[in-house]
């Protein structure tokens, strides 16, 4: 799947950022495996259902808004803020490290669109 193969780069980026993923990126990772295993679940419900199908795109869809929304809730004063502490290395690895776990949920956001045009076009 998509993700599965975006979620090793981000591995490996992060490895090569020599960054850990701190709480901030943890929540993302969660919300991105949430959205991912909801994609799944719609997947398997498209030749049954449709109306179950779209259930677990939109909560596919949430997850991925919940990303957005803590991502800019957080960043106005969360871990990103403090460079004194960090250096700024450590705050530009941080930040694209969240900016790529934002990428792939962007990437599960539209998998679950489709899955809601194609049940649309199907019924």
């Amino acid at each position: 799947m998509v993700t599965d193969h975006r979620s090793a780069h981000i591995v490996r980026e992060a490895e090569v950022l020599a960054i850990d993923p701190d709480e901030r990126a943890a929540e993302l990772a969660g919300e991105l495996v949430e959205g991912k295993h909801q994609v799944r679940a719609a997947f398997d419900q498209m030749t049954c259902s449709g109306d179950a199908a779209t259930a677990e795109a939109d909560a596919a869809l949430a997850a991925e808004r919940r990303m957005e929304n803590g991502e800019w809730r957080k960043s106005t004063g969360g871990p990103c803020a403090p460079a004194v502490e960090r250096g700024p290395r450590q705050v530009v690895a941080r930040r694209e490290l969240y900016r790529r776990l934002l990428e792939a949920g962007e990437r599960l956001a539209a998998v679950a669109e489709r899955i809601w045009y194609a049940v649309v076009k199907e019924g």
